[in-house]
């Protein structure tokens, strides 16, 4: 699997480690989970989860690291990575409620975007929930 940090400015986007837990613990919300196919009662559950299915090699997970902190803010995710066709979608993101509407949430979107940066010559899809989008 890839590895590979995005930076910007306000965040970083770097793979999702065991380590980011406590921090994404801190100030956690099942209701980040509105929009997701599942609920997660909380950052552990989700963490393993993301960790476990990235054994699999079709998902990579990043935390979003604030710049000023050093610590996690949120997740967001790759999906559907397909090597052998030069496939991928730009997946789920949840983000603290504090960084929410802040520039730390728009540069993690940003960053996502431009994935030729972590996965060179791959097509890319980004699927969103319209209902996100009137939030």
């Amino acid at each position: 699997m890839i590895h590979v940090i995005l930076e910007g400015e306000f965040v970083r986007l770097e793979p999702l480690t065991i380590e980011h837990l406590p921090d994404l613990n801190q100030d956690f919300e099942p209701s980040f989970f509105d929009y997701y196919p599942k609920p997660y009662p909380n950052a552990r559950e989700f963490v393993e989860e993301n960790l476990e299915m990235q054994k699999q090699g079709t998902f990579l997970p990043f935390a979003i690291i604030h710049q000023a902190t050093g610590k996690a803010i949120g997740c967001i995710e790759f999906s559907g990575i397909d090597e052998k066709n030069r496939k991928l979608e730009i997946g789920g993101s949840w983000i603290k409620k504090s960084f929410q509407g802040s520039p730390a949430n728009s540069e993690a979107k940003l960053l996502s975007t431009p994935t030729w940066k972590a996965f060179p010559l791959f097509e890319t899809d980004v699927r969103f929930d319209p209902k996100k989008l009137l939030k």
